[in-house]
C-alpha cells in the first residue's frame, strides 16, 4: 500500500479525534464554563469523563481490533467523534454535554489501536517507523487547527463545534474509502494475537510510566488556558496564539521516524 494512501487519511483522523474532540476542549473550556454556568469542580469532572472513556475505549478496541482487523474500529472511532462534536455543539445543558465528551473522549481509544495494527497490516517494514510518528502527529495538527478555530470563533463555540464536527464527518468518509478490509488487497492477514503485549519484556515499567504522564498532563490539557489566562493580561487570540504554537511544536515530531531509521542504519 502506498504511503500517503494510508498515512494522509491517519493524519486526519488523528487529528479530529485527538486534537479537535479531545483537546480543544481546555482551550474553549472558559467559554463553556461561562455560558452554562458550570463551577471549576463540575467542569473538571466532565472533563475526567475524556481521559475515563478513553481507558475503555482503548482496551475494547485492542480486543476486537486483533480479532476483526483495524477497519471496524477506525470507522468506530470517527463516528464517535462526530457524535460527541456534535452533541457539544448543540448541548442544552451539562448532561448532554458530559455525554458529548464521553463519545469524543471514547474516539481517541478507539483510534489508537487499529492504525497501529494497520501500519503493520498494509506497509512495507522499513517504513513503518516513519508512519507510525507521522500519523501520530496528527494530534499536532489537530491542536494547531483547534487554536486556529478558537482565534477565528471563539465568542462562539457552539459554532466552532458544529464546524468540527462537519469536518470530522468528511474525514470519516475519506477513511471509509481508503481503509480496506483486513486480507483484501494485501497478502498479509491479520491473526490473532499480533498486538498482544502478554510476555513482554518491559511492560510494567511502560505502563508505570504511561500512568504517570497521564496524570501529569491532565490538568494542563484542562486548565492550562485558565490558568494562563488569570495569571496574565493576554488576549483571546494570544491566548489561541499559544495553543498554535504547542500543536506547530509537536509537528515536528513527525520527523522523529526518519531521525530513528537513520540512526537503526548507523
Amino acid at each position: 500500500m502506498k504511503f500517503s494512501k494510508l498515512v494522509l487519511p491517519g493524519v486526519t483522523m488523528i487529528a479530529v479525534t485527538y486534537g479537535l474532540a479531545r483537546f480543544s476542549f481546555g482551550l474553549l473550556l472558559p467559554a463553556i464554563n461561562e455560558s452554562l454556568e458550570m463551577s471549576e469542580f463540575v467542569s473538571g469532572m466532565i472533563s475526567s469523563l475524556f481521559y475515563l472513556a478513553y481507558c475503555f475505549t482503548i482496551i475494547l478496541s485492542t480486543v476486537i481490533t486483533t480479532k476483526e482487523g483495524p477497519r471496524r474500529m477506525i470507522i468506530s472511532a470517527g463516528l464517535s467523534a462526530f457524535a460527541g462534536l456534535l452533541l457539544i455543539g448543540i448541548t442544552p445543558n451539562v448532561w448532554v454535554l458530559a455525554l458529548g465528551v464521553l463519545l469524543a473522549g471514547g474516539s481517541t481509544g478507539l483510534i489508537s489501536p487499529p492504525y497501529g495494527a494497520a501500519i503493520s497490516l498494509w506497509m512495507k517494514e522499513d517504513v513503518q517507523g516513519r508512519a507510525n510518528t507521522w500519523i501520530n502527529s496528527g494530534t499536532s495538527f489537530g491542536i494547531a487547527l483547534s487554536g486556529i478555530g478558537a482565534i477565528l470563533l471563539t465568542p462562539n463555540w457552539r459554532l466552532t463545534y458544529l464546524i468540527y464536527a462537519i469536518l470530522t464527518f468528511l474525514i470519516l468518509i475519506w477513511n471509509f474509502r481508503a481503509i480496506p478490509k483486513a486480507g483484501t488487497s494485501s497478502r498479509l492477514m491479520f491473526k490473532t494475537g499480533d498486538l498482544s503485549i502478554r510476555g513482554v519484556k518491559g511492560a510494567a515499567p511502560l505502563i508505570l510510566a504511561s500512568l504517570t504522564l497521564g496524570i501529569s498532563t491532565a490538568a494542563f490539557w484542562t486548565f492550562s488556558r485558565s490558568f494562563i489566562e488569570v495569571a496574565g493580561n493576554y488576549s483571546d487570540w494570544q491566548l489561541s496564539g499559544f495553543w498554535v504554537i504547542i500543536g506547530l511544536f509537536g509537528v515536528l515530531g513527525g520527523f522523529s521516524g526518519s531521525l530513528v531509521e537513520k540512526g537503526d542504519c548507523l
